[in-house]
């Protein structure tokens, strides 16, 4: 993933991390070492509706 987005892969962990840490996306551990990212899309329109309230205040 991180050369498709042409950035280091410590880049992209930390960029993962972060996302996961706010509850963004859900990593599932596949076969082969692999991981599996989902979108948390209802956490996502929670947050940005939050950003928007705190925007408009």
């Amino acid at each position: 993933m991180a050369k498709t987005f042409n950035i280091t892969p410590a880049t992209m962990s930390y960029h993962i991390n972060k996302l996961y840490g706010l509850g963004l996306i859900h990593v599932e551990q596949g076969e082969q070492n692999k991981l599996y990212l989902e979108l948390d899309k209802e956490r996502l329109t929670y947050l940005l509706s939050q950003i928007k309230d705190d925007l408009i205040k």
